[in-house]
């Protein structure tokens, strides 16, 4: 396998390796096998090698990035396969019977995560199915010493909330930008954040200008796709609502309060513009 991969590649040393190693461990780190984990450390290892023999710092110098990305790789999923099924069931459904999907998929998860929160918070030894898998995966460290779980069912609860109110295009896109926006705020700002948020001393100006210019792409993409089902009429406007939006989930990311605050606030701001701005 070693010397495949060496021969496909050109060899760990290779930028074509790196370019490509980048979007595997991103892929494999999340995965509960053994196979996925170890490939997935091996690729780490050779990538860290890669840039220390260049002079540089790796990409993921500490084990504390690698939680984290696996972290955000877990809140990535759902929000980017809720477009796909979204936009899928538009295709066949009506616009009505989407949100009720959403709302019975999502209702399912909040009501697993509030039961893992009491499991927690009771010190129950029965695992919650599903819940205990991603709590396991997810899980911060304040979230293991205060043993709750707060986190993902605000989170999963305020796009609920979202679906059940809002159109269901604005629902998923604030499902989606929510979850891109913080994920590379948050892993763009461990790495490189140098200059501390001036609201909010957890977060840095890297880590919103990561969630602007990822939200960004992410936003365009969205309303390029469903801009039959929005208000957008010309390329141009497309454009100011991608940015526009980007921005206000940047700056509803870096409101001070409590560490999981963000899981509200910040697709809770998306689509409440979005519903003024896209329908």
């Amino acid at each position: 396998m070693n010397q495949f991969f060496h021969q496909l590649l050109g060899g760990k040393g290779s930028l074509r390796f790196f370019i490509l190693a980048l979007p595997l461990f991103l892929v494999l780190n999340p995965l509960k096998t053994q196979v996925a984990l170890n490939m997935a450390s091996r690729i780490r290892t050779i990538m860290a090698d890669y840039v220390t023999s260049k002079g540089g710092t790796p990409f993921f110098p500490h084990d504390s990035i690698s939680r984290e990305i696996r972290r955000k790789s877990f809140h990535l999923l759902p929000a980017l396969l809720a477009p796909a099924i979204v936009y899928g069931w538009l295709l066949f459904f009506s616009i009505y019977t989407a949100r009720i999907v959403a709302v019975s998929i999502l209702g399912f998860f909040v009501f697993l995560f509030l039961l893992h929160e009491i499991g927690l918070k009771k010190g129950f030894s029965h695992r919650v199915i599903i819940a205990h898998q991603v709590f396991s995966a997810m899980q911060r460290k304040e979230e293991v010493e205060n043993k709750t779980f707060v986190g993902s069912y605000l989170y999963f609860g305020t796009v609920l909330v979202l679906f059940i109110f809002l159109d269901p295009v604005v629902a998923v896109f604030a499902f989606g930008l929510s979850a891109i926006g913080d994920g590379a705020a948050s892993i763009i700002g461990k790495l490189w954040g140098r200059i501390s948020h001036p609201f909010n001393q957890r977060k840095t100006i890297e880590g919103s200008l990561a969630f602007i210019v990822f939200g960004f792409l992410y936003s365009f993409l969205f309303l390029l796709v469903f801009q039959h089902h929005t208000s957008i009429i010309s390329i141009e406007e497309l454009l100011v609502f991608a940015i526009l939006l980007s921005i206000a989930g940047a700056l509803a990311e870096g409101i001070p309060g409590q560490w999981y605050w963000d899981q509200l606030t910040v697709p809770l701001t998306i689509g409440v513009v979005g519903s003024q701005l896209l329908v």
